[in-house]
């Protein structure tokens, strides 16, 4: 396999906030994550390019606060040709393959560990005392949500691992992870990339866990270090207890995200036009330019 060239980074850690859309509190999520990391780790938005008027609203807004360097764009319609290998979801990058802008963004800037957040990932505390809490941590992958086969056997998203002829799983192999927001490690998005050249195919919740697990490779969940997160389904259920607060639905409201637990704790999906900005929440009308 050819190594692809890789830019030297002057940091170990690249934070990549990631985006298809234009907001002002996605905006202003992005800023602070900006302000409060970047004097320890590079910090990016990872913009997918629309080639349109959202791409002109970042690119303004980030000339406008002297950030322009910060921007990496990726293009959906071109990441498989660059990658050379598909989509779980044939021309489309969802569901299933979020990880296609790490992966390529990886090629060409090496750190040690790459973080992901999704622009809709609200955290009630400040972003370097997070990323520091897992400083120490070696795993592969950092995750929410991290459980094996036996454990979560109703998965949605089991079905849709596919694996090369040669390569034959038992079920107590397979694992899972949620991961709008999640760290990888420079060896692991090479043992990602690799399984995808050799024929892997799948969600990136199941494909990306169960590659590094069969690889050796420690997987961990965010809550054996700290808890940042409260509730243990990812899903919509009943209980208010057990709804965590990093899920897939129903959003995140702005009274649970003021009133839920105490202290810092991370939260998603937050899509109402809201933002914690360190001290304070800020809103919109929902007619804000």
């Amino acid at each position: 396999m050819n190594i692809p060239f890789r830019l030297p980074a002057q940091k170990d850690t690249a934070v990549l906030f990631m985006t298809h859309q234009w907001s002002w509190s996605i905006a202003k999520r992005f800023t602070r994550l900006l302000s409060e990391v970047n004097q320890k780790v590079d910090c990016f938005l990872l913009l997918h390019d629309d080639e349109g008027s959202v791409c002109q609203q970042w690119l303004q807004f980030l000339e406008s606060i002297g950030a322009q360097t910060q921007l990496k764009r990726f293009s959906p319609k071109n990441l498989t040709m660059q990658l050379g290998y598909p989509y779980l979801n044939g021309l489309q990058m969802l569901p299933g393959s979020v990880h296609f802008p790490l992966l390529n963004f990886s090629r060409s800037y090496r750190y040690q560990y790459y973080w992901v957040i999704e622009s809709d990932v609200e955290y009630r505390g400040n972003w370097l005392t997070f990323l520091n809490t897992y400083r120490e941590c070696q795993a592969a992958l950092l995750g929410a949500h991290i459980h094996c086969h036996r454990e979560c056997p109703t998965y949605w998203w089991w079905n849709s691992l596919t694996l090369p002829s040669d390569i034959h799983l038992a079920v107590d192999d397979l694992h899972k992870a949620f991961l709008p927001i999640c760290r990888l490690s420079a060896d692991a998005l090479d043992l990602i990339d690799e399984a995808h050249r050799l024929g892997w195919r799948g969600h990136q919740e199941v494909l990306i866990p169960t590659v590094l697990h069969l690889n050796g490779q420690a997987i961990q969940d965010f809550s054996q270090t700290a808890e940042c997160y409260l509730g243990d389904s990812q899903n919509p259920c009943w209980s208010r207890t057990r709804l965590s607060t990093l899920r897939w639905r129903p959003e995140i409201t702005l009274d649970e995200f003021i009133n839920r637990g105490h202290g810092p704790l991370l939260f998603h999906p937050v899509k109402q036009d809201w933002v914690f900005d360190g001290r304070n929440v800020l809103q919109w009308r929902s007619n804000h330019g």
